[in-house]
Order: C-alpha cells, then sequence, then structure tokens
C-alpha cells in the first residue's frame, strides 16, 4: 500500500509511515525525514526449488533521471522528480499520495563546519562564526569582518607593546567593512564613535575621539587587558552601546584601573550595522609585542 500523508498538516505535525518518520515544516513546504529505523532481520527460511529458465526478453529502452539543482524549489515539479537544494545539500522527491502530492526528503543533508581551527554555532541551518582569535604579535593592527547575523560582539585581550612609551589598546569600527572611523569627524552624522567614563549624554559630550580606548599602558612590562561588549545592529532611534572593563599598568604605580565606555550614534535614521571591527594601539605605527591576541566571541 503506498504511504498515504495528512492532506493539511500543521508545522510540526510528525507521521509514521513503515520505519520511517517525517515531520512537517511549514518553513520548507515539505516532510523532513526524521528517524528510519529497521527492525531485527527474521530468521531465514527454507530454500525453495529452482524453476525454470524463463526465455530472454528484448532490451528495454534507456532510462534516466533529472534532478533539479537550485536553491529554491522547482517550478511545477512533476511527480516522482528530485530536487537537490543547493544551499543545503538536501535531496527531495516530489511524492503524491492519495490526495495530495508534497516534497519528501530522502537524505540526510548534514554539513559539517569549515574546518580553520575557529568554533562555529548552528543559526537557522547555517553554520556561523562563534569565536575566533586575532594574533597581533609583531603586528600594528588587525582587523575582523562582522559574520552575517551577528548582533553584539564579545572581546577580550591580553596585549603588551613593543616601544615603552605611554600607548592604549583601542578599537575602531566600520559601516561597509572597508574604510574605519577615525579623525575628528567621528562625531558627525556620517560617524558615531564617542568617548564618556558614565554613559554621559550625547548632548554633554565635548571634543572628538578616533578609537574607543579599551586600555592603556605606559610600559612593556605589563600586558594592557580588557574586556569589553558591543551591540553590532542599530535599530532605528537607539544609541550604539558598548562597555568595556580595561586594566592600566603604569611607571605612576597604577593599580587595576577600570574605565567604562559608551559608543553613541547621533544620526536617527533607518537599521545600521557594524560590518568590521579593528583593533589597534592609538600611536601610528607602533608594533605589538609577543604573546597578544584578542579573543573574539560573535552572539546571535
Amino acid at each position: 500500500m503506498p504511504f498515504d500523508f495528512p492532506a493539511s498538516p500543521s508545522d510540526g505535525q510528525t507521521v509514521t509511515l513503515g520505519t520511517t518518520r517525517w515531520q512537517w515544516s511549514a518553513a520548507q513546504g515539505a516532510w523532513m525525514m526524521q528517524s528510519g529505523n529497521v527492525g531485527p532481520a527474521g530468521p531465514q527460511g527454507p530454500a525453495g526449488p529452482a524453476g525454470p529458465a524463463g526465455a530472454a526478453g528484448a532490451p528495454g529502452p534507456t532510462g534516466g533521471v533529472t534532478i533539479a539543482v537550485s536553491d529554491t524549489e522547482p517550478n511545477l515539479p512533476a511527480d516522482n522528480s528530485l530536487w537537490w537544494k543547493s544551499n543545503s545539500g538536501a535531496l527531495w522527491l516530489r511524492y503524491r499520495d492519495s490526495d495530495a502530492a508534497q516534497w519528501l526528503q530522502v537524505n540526510s543533508n548534514l554539513i559539517l563546519p569549515p574546518q580553520d581551527g575557529n568554533e562555529y554555532v548552528m543559526v537557522n541551518g547555517l553554520w556561523r562564526l562563534k569565536s575566533q582569535t586575532l594574533i597581533l604579535d609583531g603586528l600594528t593592527g588587525a582587523s575582523a569582518p562582522v559574520p552575517v547575523g551577528a548582533r553584539m560582539l564579545k572581546m577580550s585581550g591580553n596585549v603588551t607593546q613593543v616601544a615603552a612609551a605611554s600607548n592604549s589598546m583601542t578599537m575602531r569600527v566600520s559601516l561597509d567593512g572597508t574604510n574605519f572611523m577615525q579623525g575628528a569627524g567621528d562625531y558627525s552624522h556620517s560617524g558615531f564613535i564617542h568617548y564618556s567614563n558614565t554613559g554621559t549624554a550625547i548632548a554633554n559630550l565635548s571634543g572628538s575621539y578616533a578609537n574607543a580606548y579599551l586600555a592603556y599602558n605606559s610600559t612593556t612590562a605589563n600586558a594592557m587587558v580588557f574586556q569589553a561588549a558591543i551591540g553590532l545592529i542599530r535599530p532605528s532611534g537607539w544609541r550604539w552601546d558598548m562597555n568595556t572593563v580595561g586594566s592600566a599598568y603604569g611607571a605612576s604605580g597604577w593599580a587595576d584601573h577600570v574605565s567604562r565606555i559608551q559608543v553613541m550614534e547621533t544620526n536617527a535614521g533607518s537599521v545600521i550595522a557594524i560590518k568590521a571591527v579593528q583593533f589597534s594601539l592609538a600611536t601610528a605605527g607602533s608594533l605589538f609585542a609577543g604573546n597578544s591576541t584578542v579573543d573574539l566571541e560573535w552572539v546571535y
């Protein structure tokens, strides 16, 4: 007897036919294969007598199966046709039961994340970068693109500088992934970097700052250590928010110095997203010393 699926399934509804269970996905518009457990083998029956050989039949016509390959569902698919969804690796069969036709998944579409040493998390069926480390040894700085869909960035750093001079660990951001905010115009409507120890309102801020300062150090003997979090997407009418805790060690004999920083935006408009972040030392051309790293955790 052929399989007979419910005509008007609800999202998440399951049905078991034979030894296989399917679940209806409203988003996919198809029955998703859930399991296929085969029962234990039964005892072997006795061998039957061999029958007489039949006459050879005429050669049959050459057959062929056409598989549609696309990211989206084929238009007007024929019954018993196959579709390979090229952005997920899933293979679907167009199956018609007694009252309707539907897509059935006929393979497992498990896709492994990139094997690049970073950590990934599955978001809406796709692998997204979760955490990575920037190694800054011998560099003037490094940048990282924001993964698609990330809403917040948590970061921590343990860095030193090569030259024994006052310097700061800083961060710049980019709204297009290429150009990073810098200079006196950052506070205007085309940029948004401002500095505040206590979350001062924009109207009370004065001056302009090319960077968000994360930590300070005036020697090479001690590391600049910081922890920070920044929102990557600013809904219309909201402000960008960033909080950091940094440690500063210097010739003045400071102990751990804690600074809290907010990043704000003055231009009210549609949704804006940060596309990339850049870490460097405030003094142009300064190099990071050994064991300088920044750990990034992307939150979706």
